[in-house]
């Protein structure tokens, strides 16, 4: 039910901002709106599968159901040398998803002086996949 909106997640900012967007439209709706124009408060990829979710149950338990679960993603952390662009952070977050076989968001970092590569936290286990490591230790 909430599958198609949480595969288009990859960050942590991400759910971070569509929780807050939720609770917007929560608000109105415990205002006494039976209904809100979703299209003023989501935006793609998560307005279609929410618009296509609603239509045929209550907008209220669906947006509740849904914060609940977004909210409860777990993060992992990433540092990388670089900004990552969003085809990087799609690649990445598909791969940590495989690996974990969970739906994972990446809590993203950058600090240049591993030079490449990346560190991994998650679960209380890090992983140092940089290059400054390798050069280190050599």
């Amino acid at each position: 039910m909430y599958s198609e909106v949480i595969e288009n997640i990859y960050t942590a900012d991400e759910a971070r901002d569509l929780v807050e967007q939720i609770t917007a439209v929560l608000r109105h709706l415990a205002g006494g709106k039976k209904q809100v124009d979703l299209s003023k408060h989501f935006q793609e990829p998560f307005l279609t599968p929410i618009k296509r979710a609603v239509s045929d149950i209550d907008q209220t338990d669906y947006l509740k159901g849904l914060k609940e679960q977004v909210g409860s993603l777990e993060a992992l952390k990433i540092t990388l040398a670089i900004s990552p662009n969003s085809d990087l952070v799609e690649f990445i977050g598909n791969w940590v998803r495989k690996e974990t076989g969970q739906n994972t968001v990446l809590e993203i970092d950058t600090d240049k002086t591993i030079i490449g590569g990346m560190i991994l936290s998650f679960k209380g286990k890090y992983k140092d996949y940089s290059l400054r490591k390798r050069l280190l230790t050599q």
